[in-house]
């Protein structure tokens, strides 16, 4: 009575902790990257991936064309208010006037040295004489040329900026709005930096529904609206995600009850049912809020197979109680239970040996689970034989049983199975294929890619995640490897394998190097240098040459610390990493990569190509391999125990079924032409776990019909939980559920040969 009275307190106080808790916010979590395992040891690799990757996926992009210039000017007028008004949003690019022009001008003005260009600079060195004087000729006497006061009366630096940044996107100012030239129409662009904490819950919410009320206006005036950017696919994640738990959770637990208000013909046991159910639920919630600070919804989807596991040892307490037991028979059931739950849970802390967060969170949300139903169970349930009642004998049970009884197999008999079992289950596992590109467990909408190709084609380069990292001792040998790497870029760029690059070299220069580039300038700007001869050439009086020569700034050397602070550098500081342990790193970022094979094939001192999916995907095939590892040692290590404690007849008894799961479920995936990946891996512990526990409850006692119903039940609640689970959206939810629900299927239908080992 102590026990019960205990486990009764202890459910509420995890139900007010729980309802505390939720109240408080952030309990839910929908960043898909915060699972995805370590890519790389080293940490300044790991900081680099994941300055790119917030960065990269802080921005969205939207491009809003139409044929009327008005129309579409007057409908992105009225987005950016609607933007503002909402402040949902950190930063909102849209336009570029004078102003901000001339700011971004000026702050770069006394740096030529760092900024011009080699073809600029060949002019001034007196190569090509004519070729300097056209230049000045057209600069000078044109109806465009840049005012003396701007103090680039020459048009070097304005040349050599908008030649950089032209490497990154292809736009226009028209009137100071951003327009892509390259679009059929007019069209738009507008650039919005989401905060920080761009996967928290309720701003993921509201930023996508103004999104797409804003679509919805924006196309009933007849402009096109095409978006793109993390936002938007995560936003889609979350909605199918939460689809996927309402679905299967709701049609998983009302299944199950209607199954087991028909089996158990009494309210009162359905009552209990339920109850363990809610204990299960409920201690995973809390015990997983507790360990982790917050769940992801993949967890909770993946979760909603405890409706159908947890609840297993109800059933069997509840099909139990409809015999006259004794309370030694009791203790009997609940060591039964005990093992039954061991196993199962033995499969699933074997998740918590991988180092991925997924994997980890469902491990420690499902066992938590199990753990809190066998306790309810346990010590929250009267005891069997003090609630007899008259017990229910189902038609099919008793005809099973006494056809298992009628049956006289023999060893041959048994043996024709096994190779039958052999002949359906082949040709699946040679079909079979292996996938571990962790892109493909990514299922994204065809309307949001087709809006990202064409955007990507419109700005004519994107960038990508995979980049190079570039560590040095420190900034001048940094930038010097910078340099190195740009070389060996502009082959690849001429091979088409990629569109461009962006590097702070592209923009501050070494020391040394800039040093020499001043030389050259001030040589060229001298009273004898080049560009006064040149000035003269073309009619200009001395005074006048060095009127115009005098409206240039004074020279001064760039450091990384200054180009940061200029209004072009702030938009490149993630590619700045700083000094880590005694060295220097920094980013170069690539765009419109064609030949990855040839990228990654770069050897440069220094430099390393990281490219986060393809060294995820190759953690995934080692965790698959360790996995289905730990599926063949515990089935060997299974095997032994039972030889030890039950002699070779009755552990191999035990041990079939659940070999004939695992090989049908396998099987069904070469079948299926579904991938064997790590979820795949990680189903089969759990038919393992779970199969094993049909064979033995059927093997514990002689047959008998409330033996086979609790373990017919129990099996189809699994079956309903982990079918449901195949229906996902998600394809990694999709291959796990398949893996199990077909495994378990099979052990269902295999476990009553354990009755037949018994008589050969």
């Amino acid at each position: 009575m102590k026990a019960r009275i205990g486990i009764y307190l202890l459910m509420a106080l995890l139900s007010l902790w729980l309802g505390w808790r939720l109240l408080q916010g952030h309990a839910f979590n929908a960043d898909l990257f915060s699972l995805l395992p370590a890519s790389m040891r080293d940490p300044v690799a790991e900081q680099a991936i994941d300055r790119v990757q917030t960065e990269v996926g802080r921005h969205v992009l939207i491009v809003l064309r139409g044929e009327q210039r008005e129309t579409v000017r007057t409908q992105a007028g009225q987005l950016i208010e609607t933007l503002q008004q909402s402040q949902l949003f950190q930063q909102i690019r849209w336009r570029i006037d004078a102003e901000v022009s001339n700011q971004l001008f000026a702050s770069l003005r006394p740096f030529p040295a760092s900024l011009y260009t080699e073809q600029q600079l060949s002019l001034l060195s007196g190569e090509d004489p004519a070729a300097l004087q056209a230049r000045l000729a057209r600069q000078l006497f044109s109806p465009m040329t840049v005012s003396i006061a701007d103090g680039d009366a020459f048009g070097f630096l304005s040349e050599a900026v908008m030649a950089r940044q032209s490497q990154n996107w292809r736009i226009e100012i028209d009137d100071g709005l951003m327009r892509l030239p390259n679009a059929e129409g007019y069209a738009l662009l507008i650039d919005l930096l989401a905060p920080e904490n761009f996967f928290d819950f309720d701003w993921q919410r509201q930023a996508y529904q103004l999104l797409q009320q804003s679509e919805q206006q924006i196309e009933s005036a007849g402009v096109e609206w095409r978006a793109t950017g993390t936002l938007m696919y995560a936003a889609q994640a979350r909605m199918q995600t939460e689809a996927d738990i309402r679905l299967i959770s709701t049609i998983s637990l009302i299944g199950v009850t209607l199954l087991l208000a028909f089996g158990l013909r009494r309210f009162q046991d359905l009552c209990w049912y339920l109850s363990a159910v809610a204990s299960s639920l409920l201690s995973a919630t809390a015990v997983s809020l507790l360990v982790f600070g917050e769940l992801h919804l993949i967890t909770l989807v993946f979760g909603t197979v405890l409706i159908g596991i947890a609840g297993d040892y109800a059933i069997h307490w509840l099909f139990h109680r409809q015999v006259p037991t004794t309370a030694n028979e009791d203790r009997h059931l609940h060591q039964s239970l005990l093992l039954a739950m061991l196993t199962t849970l033995a499969a699933f802390l074997a998740m918590l040996l991988t180092p991925f967060a997924a994997f980890q969170q469902i491990a420690v949300f499902c066992s938590a689970g199990l753990f809190g139903a066998y306790a309810f169970v346990r010590w929250g349930f009267p005891a069997a034989h003090q609630q007899l009642r008259r017990a229910v004998e189902p038609r099919w049970c008793k005809w099973l049983i006494a056809r298992s009884a009628q049956q006289q197999p023999r060893i041959s008999i048994i043996l024709l199975m096994l190779t039958g079992l052999a002949i359906v289950t082949i040709p699946g596992w040679l079909r079979l294929r292996i996938d571990d590109d962790v892109r493909s467990l990514q299922q994204r909408d065809h309307q949001l890619l087709q809006d990202q190709q064409q955007i990507q084609q419109w700005l004519g380069r994107h960038t990508e995640q995979q980049f190079f990292l570039v560590q040095a001792s420190d900034e001048q040998a940094l930038l010097q490897q910078e340099l190195a790497l740009q070389l060996q870029l502009e082959s690849l760029q001429q091979q088409q394998a990629i569109d461009g690059w962006q590097a702070l070299s592209q923009w501050v220069k070494p020391t040394e190097q800039q040093q020499q580039r001043q030389q050259l300038i001030e040589a060229a700007v001298a009273a004898d240098g080049t560009m006064t001869q040149s000035l003269q050439a073309l009619g200009l009086s001395e005074q006048e040459s060095r009127q115009l020569i005098a409206t240039m700034p004074s020279l001064k050397l760039l450091s990384v610390d200054e180009f940061l602070a200029t209004p072009i550098g702030q938009g490149m500081q993630m590619q700045w990493l700083g000094e880590n342990e005694g060295s220097v790193a920094s980013i170069v970022t690539l765009s419109g990569i064609h030949d990855r094979d040839a990228v990654a094939a770069l050897q440069l001192d220094g430099v390393q190509f990281i490219d986060k999916a393809s060294r995820i995907s190759e953690r995934f095939a080692e965790f698959r391999k360790t996995a289905t590892l730990y599926v063949v040692l515990a089935l060997a290590l299974v095997i032994l125990l039972l030889i030890w404690q039950r002699g070779l007849r009755t552990a191999l008894q035990l041990w079939l079924p659940s070999v004939a799961a695992l090989a049908c479920a396998v099987a069904a995936l070469g079948y299926l032409q579904l991938p064997f990946n790590l979820f795949a891996s990680v189903g089969l512990l759990l038919v393992l776990g779970i199969g094993f526990d049909f064979a033995l409850f059927l093997s514990e006692t002689p047959a008998s019909v409330y033996r086979l119903r609790a373990v017919a039940y129990s099996a189809i609640t699994n079956i309903l939980s982990f079918g449901l689970l195949s229906f996902s959206g998600l394809p990694a939810v999709n291959v796990f559920g398949i893996t199990v629900f077909v495994g378990v299927s099979a052990a269902l239908l295999f476990a009553p040969s354990v009755w037949w080992w018994k008589k050969v």
